[in-house]
């Protein structure tokens, strides 16, 4: 237990330092020594030393693990640079079947606009250069135009495309892609263009036997996986067409890990009720397919130690049918070690043996160590092993044992009673020791998480057990995969109305601001200490604990409410925006207090509604976000606003009537889905015009343009971009303008001369017109904020009017930010904000 502690200790000192600056050569000598000084000591010293030694190896472990790409691997062989990708030329193996690119995450993704794509992973072997072919090593995300039906999983390919190395997070509240990517050993993604020149994928034979084999290995995983997808009928199309249904495809989840856009719905519905553990397969799933076949093999007899074997054989063969993803692999591993060790018939402390399954998994992924499923699954395991058996005693008092009534044969209904308290017991000790990490990492605190759990888990373990049943017959039988097919069909369609009915009632799940982690693992541990030696009825101590849990949930409750107390911008700031990085696209956060607001919020990457920007919303303080403004009918400017409602509590959003006239021109278009669903969900969808006030905490927000009458060239017109100015009484103004060009340029300098404007938006994403020139020359602001892919980046025609101020874009500096001051002052920066 104390070994994974300081190993930890060793791999968050290992971070804090950074991986770049660390020198594992210099921590692996101190653990060197320390284990010298713990083999020639005694006592307290020898632990200390021991101590001091697993963390050394920690900090060492992390800089070699998470350091930068070395030697001949693709990541040091070609580094990020400033250009942008290059054009190189790579042969490896092809790791996955390739799949077609699906529609994306988001609500609007069906109306973005993309090339269609087939994607696959390389492991690469070998890249080109002057000299010749070189051996390299590294992982590439390959994305390549049209049907590749000829090349499959183990097939060895010549690739040539433009490569973009794996950059460093654009937005707060996100991991740093650049370790999660030395992690998984990937180097970067190759685009394989359409010409003939600087696009090639070809098979070709492998060049040695390890090539060959490795090849062999991987078609044959690949050609097991699409057996069991048959067997579950996943690869047949459904009614509606476009992949498997609803419920086929939640089936495939539970069961395969199976993938599919169709289940976004589903996946926040179980997420908002704490079940979103059920669609990631994991140690609850082992567990019923184990239990299954335990009760399949105990008709045959006790089998004493082979049955932990065959167990253990039954799980290593499962992890071939399933994506080698890191939920999956780390409860296999926590199942194997306990099922080895009954086998082996000696005595073991499970802790323990859990705890150093867990060192082992933090050498296979330090950077798991800050994972919401790691520390759940590895804590709510061990605390289960620890007192999961009484924790229905400590919940609702222990029966009273050694009496008359105690000593009578045990009837049915006290059978049931004494179940449902263990059960009862189980899922509230559960749940209230995990509530406070899910907070911390998701936001979201499941009020009933324990009475969903007793209530879709049985439900849940249903399913797996046809599921399993189909998969079974399906492989020992294929003719008959389709008899359960029909079965397993029904139970998915019964969960998933099941969890929608639920996740429809009020108050299921809470939001929450970003909190302290000391307060949730302090919450935490008062739970734990609560349940360990707070029982009811006991003695001093445990009378001495529940009060000591009192004062600190009262401490605790306290701590929160100042928590919520304090979101919002700092004291002196009168007016603060923030621009996320979303490429192709516009998304604004202005604050003002603890009032906030989105300007636009699209991109023409959807997904980024999905997670990117309720993710740096909430890591920037702005936990609800109320109101939102879509300056016009662009899709990259309303394409994340579906997405965004739930997590930032949206209650309005604010159009033009000229958006609103493309609403009504293309009834089966992105514009119409968007307000109609708006109207579904609730949201007060309102109309805004040149006149028109937003407060906005210290701040007040006035529409300028485009004004009462104004008639646009078509629905989709960028001059009917909405125009505002925002200003906190006579201080600064910030000015934003959406893509307007000349004529509303015009416009707003006849109607509003000598406008006063100190930070403002660079118009239509800093398209260079000299209409625009004119405009922000004339304005001469002090900040130009640019939210622009690369392909805007730069623009040599606007050195002149960038000479003098700050220029800020995010193509090239991620998310910026911009806070006007009480006094007047004008602070600006970036905030890559990784994790």
């Amino acid at each position: 237990m104390w070994a994974f502690a300081w190993l930890a200790l060793g791999l968050i000192a290992g971070r804090w330092i950074g991986a770049d600056a660390l020198a594992p050569s210099a921590c692996l000598g101190v653990c060197a020594a320390a284990l010298i000084g713990a083999g020639l000591s005694r006592g307290r010293l020898c632990v200390a030393c021991l101590a001091g030694a697993m963390a050394a190896f920690g900090a060492g472990w992390w800089g070699l693990r998470m350091g930068p790409w070395t030697g001949s691997s693709l990541g040091a062989l070609i580094p990020a640079t400033p250009e942008g990708p290059v054009l190189i030329e790579l042969e490896g193996i092809v790791e996955e079947t390739p799949r077609r690119a699906g529609v994306g995450a988001g609500a609007l993704a069906r109306w973005a606009h993309r090339e269609e794509e087939t994607l696959f992973t390389l492991r690469a072997c070998r890249a080109a250069s002057e000299a010749g072919w070189i051996e390299t090593s590294g992982r590439v995300r390959i994305r390549a135009p049209g049907d590749l039906s000829g090349i499959g999983a183990g097939d060895g390919v010549r690739v040539k495309g433009f490569f973009q190395p794996v950059v460093g997070a654009r937005n707060p509240g996100r991991w740093d892609p650049v370790l999660a990517a030395r992690q998984e050993g990937l180097a970067g993604t190759l685009r394989v263009s359409s010409s003939a020149a600087s696009g090639v994928l070809e098979r070709i034979g492998p060049a040695r036997a390890s090539e060959a084999f490795a090849g062999r290995w991987l078609g044959g995983l690949a050609r097991a996986r699409v057996f069991a997808e048959r067997a579950l009928g996943l690869d047949q199309p459904s009614v509606e067409g476009g992949g498997a249904s609803e419920a086929r495809a939640l089936m495939g989840a539970l069961l395969l890990g199976y993938k599919d856009p169709v289940l976004a719905d589903a996946e926040r519905s179980f997420a908002r009720l704490g079940l979103v553990h059920a669609l990631s397969i994991s140690g609850f799933h082992l567990s019923v397919m184990a239990a299954l076949a335990m009760a399949l093999l105990r008709l045959s007899g006790d089998r004493g130690a082979i049955e932990p074997l065959a167990l253990a054989a039954l799980v290593g063969a499962y992890l071939l049918v399933v994506p080698a993803e890191a939920p999956m692999v780390r409860s296999a591993l926590m199942v194997l070690a306990f099922l080895l060790a009954e086998a082996f018939g000696r005595r073991y402390d499970r802790v323990n043996l859990l705890a150093w399954i867990g060192a082992a998994l933090l050498l296979w992924r330090p950077l798991d160590l800050w994972s919401a499923g790691f520390q759940l699954s590895l804590g709510i395991t061990a605390l289960l092993l620890w007192m999961g058996g009484s924790a229905g005693e400590r919940l609702l008092g222990a029966r009273l044992r050694g009496t008359v009534q105690d000593e009578r044969p045990r009837g049915v209904r006290r059978v049931l009673a004494d179940r449902a308290r263990d059960v009862v017991g189980v899922n509230v000790m559960c749940w209230a020791a995990a509530a406070p990490a899910v907070a911390l990492h998701t936001g979201v605190l499941s009020t009933v998480g324990w009475l969903t759990s007793i209530v879709v888990v049985p439900v849940i373990a249903a399913a797996l057990g046809v599921g399993f049943a189909a998969l079974l017959l399906g492989v020992a039988a294929p003719s008959l995969a389709g008899v359960l097919t029909g079965l397993t069909d029904g139970i998915g369609t019964a969960l998933l109305s099941m969890v929608e009915a639920l996740d429809g009632l009020p108050w299921m799940a809470v939001r929450l601001p970003s909190i302290p982690a000391a307060w949730a693992w302090g919450a935490t541990a008062v739970v734990v200490a609560w349940f360990r030696w707070g029982e009811p009825g006991g003695g001093t101590r445990a009378r001495l604990v529940r009060r000591g849990a009192a004062a600190a949930v009262v401490l605790l409750a306290a701590w929160l409410g100042v928590t919520l107390g304090f979101t919002g911008t700092a004291r002196g700031v009168a007016l603060r925006v923030d621009t996320l990085a979303v490429g192709d696209g516009t998304c604004h956060l202005v604050r003002s207090g603890s009032s906030a607001m989105l300007w636009d919020c699209g991109s023409l990457s959807p997904g980024v509604g999905v997670r990117e920007i309720p993710a740096a919303a909430r890591a920037l303080g702005a936990w609800r976000v109320p109101t939102v403004l879509v300056t016009h009918a662009n899709f990259d400017h309303y394409a994340g606003v579906l997405d965004v409602l739930d997590p930032l509590g949206v209650e309005r959003v604010l159009v033009t009537g000229v958006f609103m006239d493309h609403v009504r021109q293309f009834p089966s278009g992105p514009t119409a889905r968007l307000a109609s669903e708006l109207t579904r969900r609730g949201v007060d969808l309102r109309v805004a015009r040149a006149g028109d006030v937003i407060d906005l905490g210290r701040a007040r927000g006035e529409l300028i343009w485009p004004p009462e009458g104004w008639r646009a060239a078509s629905p989709a017109d960028n001059n009917a971009s909405l125009v505002a100015r925002f200003a906190a009484g006579e201080g600064p103004a910030l000015l934003l303008c959406g893509d307007i060009e000349g004529p509303a340029m015009e416009g707003i300098a006849a109607r509003r001369p000598g406008l006063p404007v100190a930070v403002m938006e660079a118009p239509h994403h800093g398209s260079y017109k000299p209409a625009a020139r004119d405009f922000v020359s004339s304005l001469d602001p002090r900040v130009v904020l640019q939210s622009t892919g690369a392909s805007r980046l730069d623009d040599p025609r606007w050195d002149e009017i960038r000479h003098g101020r700050t220029w800020l874009s995010t193509a090239r500096d991620g998310a910026l930010w911009c806070e006007i001051g009480m006094d007047g002052s004008i602070r600006t920066g970036t905030r890559p904000g990784a994790r």
